[in-house]
């Protein structure tokens, strides 16, 4: 008799919540905990944590890859370090204590940096076409 885990797994969109609802047993909505986290459903699902993340990561190899199964690109690892960055971030914003998180964190936006460095010489308009689809800023020209 196999058991069947309850997982909770935070959605950003309508899409990906219409998604969801195909494959689950069931599904709660709970309200955001702070305003800063407003508008974020909450779904509780039976499959695991490491299926949705596969799926994201299919998602955005497509997206942004050059080529069907392109996973080493600046832009998809780009893509990939992003995408892991905001899912530590909401993390952190409920368990703010969590230190192993933090140095996570942190050594992600330092690869992600190395990665944009490095498109950033090669071909400066996929760089720029990446920052404005991802939504991150340009850390090269900030004055400090």
């Amino acid at each position: 008799r196999s058991r069947a885990w309850s997982t909770v797994v935070f959605v950003r969109d309508e899409v990906m919540l219409k998604q969801l609802v195909g494959r689950v047993s069931s599904l709660t909505l709970f309200r955001p905990l702070s305003t800063e986290a407003a508008a974020v459903p909450v779904a509780s699902s039976i499959f695991s944590r490491e299926e949705l993340r596969a799926d994201e990561k299919k998602n955005i190899v497509a997206k942004y890859g050059r080529f069907e199964g392109d996973t080493g690109s600046p832009e998809v690892q780009i893509a990939l370090l992003t995408w892991r960055i905001n899912y530590l971030t909401t993390h952190l914003k409920v368990h703010k204590k969590d230190k192993h998180c933090t140095k996570s964190l942190l050594q992600l936006v330092a690869d992600r940096k190395g990665h944009m460095q490095y498109l950033r010489k090669e071909n400066p308009t996929r760089y720029e076409e990446i920052l404005k689809e991802l939504g991150v800023r340009d850390t090269q020209n900030q004055k400090r």
